[in-house]
């Protein structure tokens, strides 16, 4: 059989030997539905190769990994957009970091946090913005973003940052002044939001993962990805998901998505109505016994903790909105100066002392 002669249907077999070949080696399961779309792809790289028949097809694709990668560039849908469901970028901004900061602020001042099925690299940026905007960088806090897919192709196109049309749709005029560069080819995302942003290769599904990706992450973002998953994929990215992070760390999962039957591991939390997963922080032993000495110490610090709350709400504005997350709305995001050095430096106070709420807010204002 030739090349002209390679057939354009897909048998109801030949579905089920690529579908679960796709579904064993990535994760994602195509359902009978998405027979017409695998069918196309498999004909295009077939005729790629310029074989006679798709189970020539097969026999390149189970022994040659970056046909597989090619193959999963075409099956793969990488819609998404800047700052999308912008109720869980709130929540990361006004719940998480406050705490993610008071529990790391006496053991390091690196804040990581992982976009896990990145594709086109809208998620990190939008995270490493909302990090920028937070203004955490100028307490002296180090963000790093790793965003990682399946597909090489999303992957070209996230490191290359350029963008345009309905993935810039929740974006102000504001966002795009300030993050982005305006060129022919659309808006590029500026050097100082990508240089907090690293992008790499990495299927879920595949096991053990590498060791830059197991552990001491404090935020996961894994939102629309295990909708391809079936039960049993997604138990065990979910479980590797809650080995890879710190205790008290988060996971971010799609709004319409839920941990129910598929992990009793993570604290499920709701915060301005959406749910957040957080990995319970290990309970530690507690003496009944503190001497005299030690409990005054400790009554002082806590007076003094007080004292310092109470100056930061003084010095907030009364009427002043609570500020959001960098791809708000105009109409939910006032243009705000920069923080002034003193302002800052009484941040970095603040955040020091293990008042990194009081430092955020000090700052948002």
């Amino acid at each position: 059989m030739t090349e002209s002669q390679l057939s354009k249907d897909l048998t109801s077999e030949e579905f089920r030997k690529f579908r679960d070949y796709i579904h064993e080696h990535s994760g994602i399961f195509l359902e009978e539905s998405k027979a017409d779309s695998l069918r196309i792809s498999l004909i295009t790289r077939a005729t790629r190769h310029k074989f006679g028949s798709l189970i020539e097809y097969f026999q390149l694709l189970s022994r040659d990994e970056d046909e597989f990668n090619e193959l999963l560039n075409l099956v793969t849908i990488n819609e998404t957009s800047f700052f999308r469901f912008p109720g869980q970028f709130d929540a990361f901004v006004r719940r998480v970091l406050p705490e993610v900061m008071e529990r790391k602020a006496m053991s390091g001042r690196d804040l990581r946090v992982w976009s896990a099925g990145c594709s086109t690299g809208e998620e990190p940026y939008s995270i490493s913005m909302a990090l920028l905007d937070s203004g955490i960088a100028g307490m002296g806090w180090k963000p790093y973003v790793m965003g990682t897919d399946v597909s090489t192709k999303a992957l070209r196109m996230a490191r290359t940052g350029v963008y345009s049309g309905r993935t810039l749709l929740n974006l102000s005029d504001d966002v795009l002044r300030r993050h982005f560069d305006e060129t022919p080819e659309g808006y590029r995302v500026a050097q100082h939001v990508r240089k907090l942003v690293e992008f790499s290769y990495h299927n879920l599904i595949k096991e053990p993962y590498p060791l830059a990706l197991m552990g001491n992450w404090d935020v996961i973002f894994c939102r629309n990805v295990t909708i391809y998953f079936q039960l049993d994929s997604t138990k065990r990215v979910v479980s590797n998901f809650y080995r890879c992070l710190n205790e008290g760390g988060y996971l971010f999962i799609g709004h319409s998505e839920t941990l129910t039957n598929v992990s009793d591991e993570f604290e499920a939390l709701e915060v301005g109505g959406v749910f957040l997963y957080r990995k319970t922080p290990r309970r530690r032993g507690v003496s009944l016994h503190v001497p005299a000495a030690s409990a005054a110490a400790s009554a002082r610090t806590r007076a003094g903790a007080r004292e310092r709350r109470g100056h930061a709400r003084e010095t907030e504005h009364p009427k002043r909105a609570p500020r959001r997350a960098a791809g708000a709305a105009p109409e939910e995001t006032a243009a705000e100066a920069p923080a002034t050095a003193e302002a800052l430096a009484e941040a970095r106070r603040l955040a020091a002392a293990g008042e990194p709420r009081a430092a955020l807010a000090l700052v948002a204002d």
